[in-house]
């Protein structure tokens, strides 16, 4: 229910005098909800004739903008982002854009109902992303800024306090002839789904605190990456970053700086961390001229020795041990008791598979990996020298393991845990790759789907048994990217309406079979999952990996448990994680990518796409060489991240249509 309080008339001097009428609708807060919405019209009155050679750039410091003859300034309206906003809604009704016009925008403001203080200043667009009937979301918020919700339940304010009382504002998608109340009151209703995590903290957060970062991120943010995920959650929460990192990394340089406070240079190896990295970042941190508070990294191999330098600086950490294991496949074979077997030559590895208790096939891979390089299913002994000629030690080291391959279906288990107990978690499952299927060698991931459709008892099995992993590891807090199989499962990948998808067992495989599901970890990686998977979370979920990250070693469980909570209503679609890799055919290529960006020429050519896409990049350019698998290397030159509202089946669909509709080209 909304009630209209008053209209408004607003002018801006631009090129003559242009009109607006605001008219101010306030609906009726939900009952214990921490926040409220007000709509708004915005409705020209100046004839279209008169401003459809206008555009956006009208809205400057040059013209000067009022409301009831009241200028119109950031200040005024509370911050620079509320202003903005306020532009983006009236230039929505000037100019023409396809040959049309309108002469209404309807807009949402989202208002504090209680006095807290903001959890992250990004923590609304993220809890709407991809929400229907809205264009576009602007967060007003400040880092750390504190509400007093008190003011805006209580009285009537004008548009200029509105603005500045509100959190956030969104604009409501334009449909000829719609009443735009009635849409206004579709998009209500689903707030309460989304805003159902607690956004506004009663008790105040901790002063700034100031994070430490071991490596810096080691891919340039203009070559994809997670380093913008990384820094622009640490502005969002109101983080100070101090980044430790060798000279002449790109943080060290202006183009970046805005992203830390301080670069600290520091000789960090390329490849194994050496015996004296330890003693180099105490000395660093100790000297950097700054109180820290956390530290952590991002390169998995410098974790032990991070949590080591945390032990003697006093500053909170998991123990280096627990990441020692983490960071090693052998040693977490070894606690997921697989009957590993640790080699370091082709000797080793001939005396590990003559042995009597060989369980065929099995699975070779270096100790130390990433990106499913090096790994490989081997069928038969004859097969191993090949395969060990895709282990690069200069990348992975010397030693690698071998362990029996699990034929089941592979999932993603990626976990929240504060304090040893499950924050967040969430399952997806992971497609079968080419080697599943003995067309080749190669593990390197097609597509993903969220959440997963494994049995119930299968997803509580996965669930328990992460966590038992983790807290055996020595782990108490932390996001997790597990990678599991399911040895045993009711269900196996099969057809499905022309496309593959998980089915049930044929009833007579398993009739009279009392094997139980079991859970096959493969490998624990004390991190977010990669850039593509976090983003799927964020959109599906409502949960933003990274700055749960970033605060864990900082220990502000208040903010670590608020940020864990997802959708009220669990996922609020199907998403299909499309991995776009760089298996072109070696017999024909020499790897040069010839295209140009490959994902807008899809949307160029299949526009309805767009509508199911929460996330897209391509990662390479025109004459960019592109190593292939058999290098040894695997990458993603691109990756799609589709959804469905309607049903999974639609989303793999979309997947594939998608797969099959670029168009890439190689020299």
């Amino acid at each position: 229910m909304n009630t209209t309080d008053e209209s408004y008339l607003i002018e801006l001097a631009a090129a003559g005098k242009v009109t607006w009428l605001a008219t101010i609708y306030r609906n009726s807060p939900i009952p214990g909800a921490s926040w409220f919405s007000v709509d708004m019209s915005f409705k020209r009155t100046t004839p279209y004739g008169e401003t459809s050679t206008l555009n956006s750039s009208v809205f400057s410091e040059d013209h000067v903008l009022l409301i009831d003859d009241a200028a119109v300034t950031a200040q005024a309206l509370g911050s620079a982002s509320a202003l903005q906003f306020l532009h983006r809604c009236l230039a929505a009704t000037i100019g023409s854009e396809g040959g049309s016009h309108r002469d209404y925008c309807w807009a949402k403001l989202i208002l504090p109902n209680i006095s807290g203080q903001v959890v992250r200043a990004d923590i609304i667009p993220i809890r709407l992303a991809n929400q229907e009937l809205v264009d576009d979301i602007v967060s007003f918020c400040r880092p750390r800024q504190r509400y007093d919700g008190r003011v805006a339940a209580i009285h009537r304010l004008p548009p200029d306090a509105l603005f500045k009382a509100a959190a956030a504002g969104l604009i409501v998608t334009h449909q000829t002839g719609a009443d735009g109340l009635e849409l206004c009151s579709v998009i209500e209703a689903g707030l309460a789904n989304r805003l159902s995590v607690p956004w506004l903290l009663t008790s105040p957060v901790a002063a700034v605190q100031t994070l430490a970062i071991v490596e810096g991120g080691h891919v340039h943010p203009r070559n994809g990456g997670y380093a913008s995920s990384v820094y622009l959650a640490a502005k969002a929460l109101g983080i100070d970053v101090v980044v430790l990192d060798n000279p002449g990394h790109w943080l060290d340089g202006p183009e970046y700086a805005h992203w830390r406070a301080n670069f600290v240079p520091v000789e960090l190896p390329d490849d194994e961390a050496d015996a004296g990295l330890t003693s180099r970042i105490v000395t660093a941190i100790k000297s950097c001229g700054r109180r820290i508070d956390g530290m952590m990294t991002l390169c998995e191999w410098y974790k032990p020795h991070v949590a080591q330098a945390c032990e003697e600086l006093g500053l909170p950490t998991d123990p280096p041990r627990a990441y020692e294991i983490a960071t090693n496949k052998f040693q977490t074979s070894t606690l997921a008791d697989h009957g590993a077997r640790l080699c370091r030559s082709v000797d080793d590895a001939k005396k590990a598979l003559s042995l009597p208790d060989v369980q065929w096939p099995v699975i070779v891979k270096p100790c130390r990996g990433w990106s499913s390089e090096g790994v490989v299913r081997i069928n038969r002994r004859q097969e191993l020298e090949q395969a060990l000629k895709l282990l690069d030690t200069s990348r992975h080291g010397t030693e690698f393991l071998i362990e029996p391959y699990c034929n089941g279906p592979e999932v993603d288990v990626n976990m929240v845990l504060l304090d040893g107990e499950i924050a967040f978690f969430d399952i997806c499952d992971d497609f079968p790759k080419p080697a599943d299927a003995e067309k080749g060698s190669s593990f390197l991931e097609l597509q993903s789907v969220y959440p997963s459709i494994l049995p119930t008892v299968e997803t509580e099995l996965l669930r328990d048994s992460c966590l038992d992993a983790l807290r055996r590891m020595g782990f108490q807090n932390g996001v997790f990217h597990c990678e599991y199989r399911v040895a045993d499962s009711a269900v196996e990948y099969g057809p499905v309406d022309g496309l593959v998808d998980l089915i049930p067992l044929v009833p007579q495989l398993v009739s009279g079979d009392n094997r139980k599901p079991r859970a096959w970890l493969h490998e624990v990686n004390p991190r977010p999952p990669g850039m593509t998977a976090s983003k799927v979370a964020e959109t599906t979920y409502g949960v933003e990996y990274w700055g749960l990250y970033l605060l864990t070693p900082l220990r502000d469980t208040a903010r670590i448990a608020a940020l864990s909570r997802p959708f009220q209503d669990g996922a609020q679609y199907t998403s299909v994680m499309v991995f776009i890799g760089n298996d072109y055919d070696i017999t024909r290529y020499q790897g040069v990518f010839d295209s140009e960006d490959i994902c807008a020429d899809l949307l160029a050519r299949r526009p309805h796409l767009a509508g199911h896409l929460s996330n897209y990049a391509c990662f390479v350019r025109r004459g960019d060489k592109v190593p292939h698998p058999s290098m040894g290397e695997n990458m993603f030159i691109a990756y799609f991240n589709v959804f469905s509202r309607k049903s999974r089946a639609e989303a793999l669909r979309l997947a594939a249509e998608v797969r099959s509709e670029l168009r890439i080209v190689w020299k």
